[in-house]
């Protein structure tokens, strides 16, 4: 295992509120995200940010991703619909973040969303 990616885990299982910004931007890149340079994330350890599809996740530059964000690719909600009527496709789509966008605290960003640059989403937001 990469040495680098054991003391992020340990540090996140023994102090998850001293992780920084930089350390989480590393470890979303080191899973497949595209992050942008110059994005920070305030409070990380808070943040929920899909994994499961890396590459059908984008953030751009310059980002502001406040405390307590959700970040989606996936949606199993879809799961309701394929028990009634069989194979549903489409429960994964892109979810981009333009450049220099602040995302406010406690926001969901469901599957499939497109955020342009130089936005800003109020606290809360879906």
């Amino acid at each position: 295992m990469n040495f680098w990616l054991l003391k992020y885990r340990i540090k996140k299982m023994l102090m998850p509120t001293r992780i920084t910004s930089a350390e989480y931007s590393r470890f979303l890149r080191f899973n497949g995200i595209d992050v942008g340079e110059g994005t920070h994330f305030f409070y990380p350890c808070s943040n929920t940010i899909d994994i499961q599809r890396p590459w059908m996740l984008k953030i751009g530059a310059f980002c502001k991703i406040t405390e307590g964000v959700t970040i989606l690719t996936h949606d199993y909600s879809r799961s309701v619909l394929r028990m009634k009527y069989g194979e549903i496709l489409g429960e994964a789509q892109m979810t981009t973040i333009g450049n220099n966008v602040f995302i406010g605290v406690k926001t969901i960003i469901l599957m499939g969303a497109n955020i342009g640059d130089n936005v800003i989403i109020g606290a809360g937001s879906v």
